[in-house]
């Protein structure tokens, strides 16, 4: 029985000195996992800067609920909570920067999970909200100090975070804190609104976080103290509110890009787009052999005829982007296994990786050029016309939201 206590007393002083030396082992492991491609909307990672971050209309029996923790995170918090009076590395600081109560950041936060308690084991419920009736106060200056946490998935791993530690950091990665402040706070709003509805259907949507730039932390701190406790509704309840980097002069509707009809969700002029000249009139050439190979290989086309006679565009979105299209006479293309009509969505996306669905095609010699315009699926708000409608005509964030979502309420949580 003695030896037996010895050894028990080994173990755990082993496990002591593994965390003194490696503290954040976990945290590696989970580096070194493979992260999840949830940004189905996305040409290629290169092009992620911000925009397309978010999913298609999300199907009610699809939605995910919180992982469990892995074996290895359970037994590191559990040693965690054994030692805690022992000193974190400076390795453990550095790789776990967070905004302070106040908003402050200083690096792009890569795994939140490192500081933060063990994921639960079961989903948020509804018997125990994530927005209590104590969470929104408002202050003498009008702002809010909002206590909310939210669920969020950074990374591949789920965490209930603080709202005011990940919002800003989500503005910065979508839209940048150089923007026009009412376009800050009409992203912002868009953002909690995304969160929350997924949260309401106890799921956590996955963000990309960025540090705000410093010399913009004041102004992005006032702009998401002013609308935090802001989301928009419709029958009182959150919305799914998607949002994209520009549009092709108007937006699209749900029903065109994913076949959900959703009434806040419907094509309306965004008169500014076009002024965006990173993504207007963007040009990609491909050899005349790289397409036949993406069409033959990604989109199982039997590729026949003249390379100016391939492409032809059926019909038009609401929102002008091409729908219906043929590709050497055919009208359906077969990808990973499932076929499916051949749309300018599925050639931007699931062949052809454009940054939009509205393109023009021309043959030079032995190359295809492709031209676009605009950058994202274009449903919902693009944030390049939020920005300068709030530069060219003063709007507020107010008008900002209800024009690209027509019908919504913006509703102040309490």
């Amino acid at each position: 029985m003695k030896k037996l206590w010895i050894q028990y007393i080994m173990v755990i002083l082993s496990a002591a000195m593994m965390l003194a030396v490696v503290p954040d082992f976990s945290d590696l492991i989970k580096s070194a996992q493979a992260q999840p491609d949830w940004q189905t909307d996305i040409p290629s990672e290169e092009e992620t800067e911000f925009g397309d971050f978010v999913l298609p209309i999300p199907n009610e029996d699809q939605l995910s609920s919180v992982y469990l923790a892995s074996d290895t995170e359970r037994m590191s918090s559990m040693l965690r909570s054994l030692f805690t009076s022992m000193p974190a590395s400076s390795k453990s600081s550095s790789s776990t920067s967070r905004v302070s109560s106040k908003l402050s950041s200083s690096s792009v936060i890569q795994d939140p999970t490192a500081s933060m308690p063990p994921i639960p084991s079961s989903k948020p419920s509804s018997s125990s909200s994530l927005f209590t009736s104590s969470a929104v106060s408002a202050t003498s200056s009008g702002s809010s100090e909002v206590g909310e946490k939210v669920w969020v998935t950074v990374n591949g791993k789920q965490q209930e975070l603080a709202l005011l530690e990940v919002l800003p950091q989500i503005v910065e990665n979508e839209i940048g804190s150089s923007s026009e402040p009412e376009a800050l706070k009409a992203q912002a709003v868009a953002a909690h609104t995304f969160i929350r509805y997924y949260n309401d259907r106890d799921s956590a949507p996955a963000v990309s976080l960025k540090a705000v730039y410093p010399a913009n932390q004041a102004k992005m701190d006032a702009a998401i103290r002013a609308v935090a406790d802001k989301i928009m509704t419709v029958g009182g309840k959150a919305v799914y509110t998607p949002y994209c980097a520009s549009s092709a002069g108007k937006t699209n509707s749900s029903v065109d890009v994913w076949g959900g009809n959703l009434s806040h969700l419907v094509s309306v002029e965004s008169k500014y787009d076009s002024q965006d000249t990173k993504n207007w009139g963007t040009r990609k050439t491909m050899s005349v052999s790289e397409v036949k190979s993406l069409l033959e290989t990604k989109g199982g086309i039997t590729v026949s005829g003249k390379p100016e006679e391939w492409f032809k565009i059926i019909n038009y979105t609401a929102g002008g982007y091409n729908k219906n299209m043929s590709v050497c006479g055919q009208t359906q293309c077969t990808i990973n296994g499932k076929t499916q009509t051949i749309t300018g969505r599925v050639l931007r996306e699931n062949i052809l990786s454009l940054r939009s669905a509205k393109f023009d095609v021309k043959v030079e010699g032995d190359s295809f050029i492709f031209t676009t315009y605009g950058y994202g699926h274009g449903v919902g708000m693009p944030q390049i016309g939020a920005n300068l409608y709030a530069k060219n005509e003063k709007w507020s964030y107010q008008q900002i939201l209800t024009h690209y979502y027509t019908g919504v309420t913006i509703t102040t949580l309490k």
